[in-house]
């Protein structure tokens, strides 16, 4: 499942007319870096959710890439104050996926470290499985979700923006979930749940069952500002310039 139906209002102008998943990061979409990853990882069916207002772009883009096994769910909403939330549009596929195992990823996420180590340790723990990244400066923490693991990579503590982290540990919006867990979105949302920011949904799993968390190594990049996005483009620019001299 990948989220992709919001509007990105911190990056305006550049997606006012245009869907922030399909902004290019080294000339290409955003979205490209993350079906590639799910497909290399032997997943063959994707179910990216999108809003009614850029429907027909993300229907171009896929037409242009011509992706088997990819298909679209577009929500009502025209403008911000309309959209569901990310939670919501999971509960709202939940038919389509069915008895199935899930992966949940942000349609705004880069990451160069592939999901095989992510999802073999998932078969093995059987358990919900966050991706989890190692932040360079441990106070930027506060600006996401924290997590604290123990020995066995088991989430003992999960805090959405604390005000003064613990540790260098934070939470990506990529989630492995047993279809048990993952139909608890219905049950969080009817307990009054935030229906947009997905961390709030595995801060209250954590409370519930065993959460365990898988440490990425590589780049990641959340783009939802300017920022972000300027800095996506930049050391992930670097990284493929070396790569082709190394080949040279």
């Amino acid at each position: 499942i990948v989220l992709a139906g919001g509007f990105a209002k911190r990056l305006w102008p550049l997606t006012l007319n245009r869907p922030k998943p399909l902004l290019e990061v080294c000339g290409r979409p955003i979205l490209d870096y993350v079906i590639e990853k799910v497909r290399s990882a032997g997943i063959r069916r994707a179910i990216v959710t999108v809003n009614r207002r850029f429907e027909e772009d993300f229907r171009r883009w896929l037409r242009e890439r011509g992706y088997e096994g990819v298909e679209l769910v577009v929500e009502k909403s025209t403008r911000e104050e309309e959209k569901p939330g990310a939670v919501a549009a999971i509960a709202g596929v939940l038919d389509r996926v069915g008895g199935e195992d899930a992966l949940v990823v942000a349609g705004d996420n880069i990451f160069t470290e592939g999901l095989e180590g992510f999802l073999e340790f998932y078969r093995r723990v059987r358990s919900p499985v966050i991706g989890v990244y190692r932040l360079r400066e441990e106070g930027l923490a506060r600006l996401y979700a924290n997590v604290v693991l123990d020995e066995k990579g088991r989430v003992v503590e999960f805090v959405e923006k604390p005000e003064v982290p613990r540790g260098p540990l934070i939470a990506m919006c990529l989630y492995a979930l047993p279809n048990e867990a993952l139909r608890m979105v219905r049950e969080y949302l009817a307990e009054g749940g935030n229906p947009d920011a997905p961390g709030y949904f595995i801060e209250w799993l954590v409370k519930r069952t065993e959460v365990y968390g898988y440490v990425f190594g590589g780049l990641w990049f959340d783009i939802g500002d300017m920022e972000s996005y300027r800095r996506a483009n930049e050391e992930l620019s670097g990284l493929l310039e070396g790569r082709t001299s190394r080949r040279g």
